[in-house]
């Protein structure tokens, strides 16, 4: 009964964790990408424009696991770099959408840590919706956007990551 007990207590107090703030964060570059989707409807009460693109990489984050068995995906906005490179970044927020596959978080951050999710969408209008088009087009048919979340949610939601890999020792 005591073990009962305990394996719940443990499974709930899991779920709270979250990653301190000066905890150092650092990313393995996948690919170097510009996320250049344009968004363009026609349709009248919907936004119109095209976008000149949006320099970035691809990178996971070492000792993370998603539920679905991968390492936790990020965004690195900020000039390219070699596929394989190790970089510091700056966590920004977390974009979270539901797929066939479950909730799937995506890491938004940058390399600059003076930017911001708003101060990037107040200096280039329209950038949130291009990151947010091209992660739903990446993702599974059907999938839908739930949107971005705070730079506390993402903190959370690698700590649940890096739980879940310390777990099964990955």
């Amino acid at each position: 009964m005591h073990r009962v007990v305990l394996i719940i207590l443990l499974l709930s107090v899991s779920a709270c964790a979250v990653l301190p703030e000066n905890d150092r964060v650092s990313a393995v570059v996948t690919k170097p990408i510009t996320l250049n989707w344009g968004i363009r409807q026609d349709n009248p009460g919907h936004l119109a424009y095209q976008h000149e693109g949006i320099p970035g990489n691809i990178a996971s984050l070492p000792k993370t696991l998603t539920p679905q068995n991968r390492p936790l995906t990020v965004i690195v906005l900020g000039d390219p770099v070699p596929s394989g490179a190790r970089i510091g970044i700056e966590i920004l927020g977390v974009h979270e959408l539901a797929s066939s596959r479950g909730m799937v978080s995506t890491i938004i951050a940058a390399r600059d840590s003076s930017l911001t999710l708003e101060a990037l969408e107040q200096t280039r209008s329209g950038s949130l919706a291009v990151i947010e088009a091209g992660l739903v087009q990446l993702a599974d048919p059907g999938s839908r956007s739930l949107g971005f979340r705070s730079v506390q949610r993402a903190r959370q939601t690698i700590a649940s990551a890096r739980q879940a890999c310390r777990r099964i020792r990955c």
